[in-house]
């Protein structure tokens, strides 16, 4: 995959979100151990929290390739968490939980600016 950075454009790495995944909430986790979970008062607070993060880092026209599991827990929060990303070039490489998007259901891949198992990244700055 090779990315050219624009003057001004940045590029952010993120990875395993499991935006929308209940039970690493401890809110609503059904786990008997809840020590590992997202110590969040709800669902909606942990999705809020992740997308809110992002956006407060990632621009508009930046760069974000996020490396797996992007969402958790049905279909409808792939689309429902993309629309919550401001940034419009997001490149992900599929993880374990990816697998709708691994498939393209109902040409959800179009949400992404690239889709990859994996990826050699060949990275540049515009003029360089």
């Amino acid at each position: 995959m090779k990315i050219v950075l624009e003057k001004g454009q940045r590029i952010f790495f993120t990875s395993d979100t499991h935006y929308g995944h209940s039970n690493i909430c401890k809110a609503t986790t059904n786990w008997p151990d809840s020590s590992k979970t997202r110590d969040f008062k709800s669902l909606e607070h942990m999705n809020s929290a992740i997308a809110n993060s992002i956006n407060d880092k990632v621009g508009e026209n930046d760069v974000l390739v996020h490396l797996g599991d992007f969402s958790f827990g049905g279909f409808q929060n792939i689309e429902e968490f993309r629309k919550r990303i401001v940034c419009k070039n997001v490149h992900l490489i599929l993880g374990n939980h990816d697998h709708h998007i691994e498939r393209n259901k109902d040409g959800v891949r179009f949400l992404f600016s690239s889709v990859n198992h994996y990826a050699v990244l060949n990275l540049r700055r515009h003029g360089k």
